[in-house]
């Protein structure tokens, strides 16, 4: 298990998982909050989850496989 993440891209794969996970539960969690709004759509998330999710998961790659670390 730890030669698997001792790579830069499998530590970056693992980590972008999660932020798509954290980006997306925290727009279903606001949508939960909000009254006349579905949360959840046809593919587990709504849409604008997925979309903050991506987001979150670029940024969860890029911290995770350690590009901030050179600079």
């Amino acid at each position: 298990m730890k030669k698997i993440f001792s790579t830069a891209l499998m530590r970056g794969l693992f980590w972008q998982a999660i932020g798509i996970l954290v980006g997306g539960g925290l727009v279903e969690a606001i949508r939960v909050v909000l009254p006349d709004v579905e949360p959840f759509g046809q593919f587990g998330f709504s849409e604008p989850a997925w979309v903050l999710g991506a987001f979150f998961g670029v940024l969860f790659f890029l911290f995770g496989n350690g590009v901030d670390d050179d600079w």
